[in-house]
């Protein structure tokens, strides 16, 4: 946790994080794996709903992680996308 209270996402066995591609902050930004640049494009609030999933948004931003078109199948592209309180945009997080 950053002391701002807000995450860095990072893969496993890697240096790099969860980032926001080019740094964007409109709706359909695409999420990538990318170097450490210290930005917000790589800071996340996480936040506990009342059905115990998460949201997480991109710091500085009212977007959530979104899996797009609501999809839930493998393969399905994950991106920024204006809260819209659908399950497409809650996460559950578990310990490894």
């Amino acid at each position: 946790m950053q002391t701002d209270g807000s995450y860095e996402i990072k893969r496993r066995g890697t240096v790099f994080n969860l980032d926001a591609a080019g740094c964007g902050n409109t709706p359909g930004t695409a999420l990538q794996l990318w170097d450490d640049n210290n930005q917000n494009c790589q800071r996340w609030t996480i936040s506990l709903e009342s059905d115990n999933h998460f949201e997480i948004k991109r710091k500085g931003t009212a977007l959530n992680i979104d899996a797009s078109g609501c999809g839930y199948t493998a393969g399905t592209p994950v991106h920024l996308w204006t809260d819209n309180n659908l399950d497409c945009q809650r996460w559950f997080i578990s310990p490894i």
